[in-house]
C-alpha cells in the first residue's frame, strides 16, 4: 500500500526521534519536553490539514515532510544546555543508518528482480539477500565489528548476571 511506504519514511526518523523523551526525563527536562509539544504538535495538525486536500496519501506525505523538517531543531532544542551534541548523534548513528540503507538497497533489488513471483518467495529472497548483505558489510567494516562484537558482549554479561541472580533464586528457596 502506497500510504505505508511513505509511513515508513517517517519511520525511520521517528525510532531514533522517541529518543529524546529519554534526555528529557533522565536529565530532569521534563518542561523543556512540554515547550518541543506545544510547538510540535500544532505544527503536525497543520501538516495534517495541508495533506487533507490530497487525501490520506496526501496526510501521510505532509507529515513525514514535517517531521524530517523539524528533526533538526527537535535534537537542537533537546540536547542544547545537556552534555549530549549533535555530533554524538550522528557519530552513534552512523554505522547503523549505513548498514540499514544498505538492506534497503539490497532487498529493493531483489524485490524488482523477482517481480512476478509469490510473496514467500519475494520475502524469502529479501530476508536471504539482506542477511548476506549484512554479512559482507560486517565482514568489512572493522568499525562495524567493533561496534556488534561491544553489542554481544554487553548482552552476553547482561543474560550471565540474569542467570546468575536466578540461580541463586533457586538456591535460596531450596535452602528455605
Amino acid at each position: 500500500s502506497p500510504i505505508f511506504r511513505v509511513l515508513a519514511f517517517a519511520g525511520f526518523f521517528q525510532a531514533v526521534a522517541n529518543t529524546t523523551g529519554w534526555v528529557y526525563v533522565s536529565l530532569n527536562r521534563t518542561r523543556r519536553m512540554l515547550v518541543w509539544g506545544f510547538i510540535s504538535a500544532p505544527l503536525t495538525c497543520l501538516s495534517f490539514v495541508i495533506g487533507l486536500r490530497w487525501g490520506p496519501i496526501g496526510v501521510a506525505i505532509s507529515y513525514t515532510v514535517l517531521g524530517y523538517l523539524l528533526v533538526y531543531f527537535l535534537y537542537t532544542f533537546c540536547y542544547r544546555g545537556t552534555p549530549i551534541t549533535l555530533r554524538d548523534l550522528c557519530t552513534t548513528l552512523f554505522h547503523p543508518v549505513a548498514l540499514a540503507l544498505s538492506m534497503v538497497v539490497v532487498m529493493t533489488i531483489v524485490h524488482l528482480q523477482m517481480r512476478g513471483q509469490s510473496t514467500a518467495l519475494i520475502l524469502l529472497g529479501c530476508l536471504a539477500s539482506s542477511g548476506g548483505a549484512v554479512a559482507v558489510v560486517v565482514l568489512l567494516w572493522k568499525a562495524l565489528r567493533a561496534d556488534l562484537r561491544e553489542m554481544l558482549t554487553t548482552v552476553g554479561s547482561s543474560l550471565r548476571q540474569r542467570n546468575a541472580r536466578a540461580a541463586e533464586s533457586a538456591l535460596a528457596g531450596e535452602r528455605a
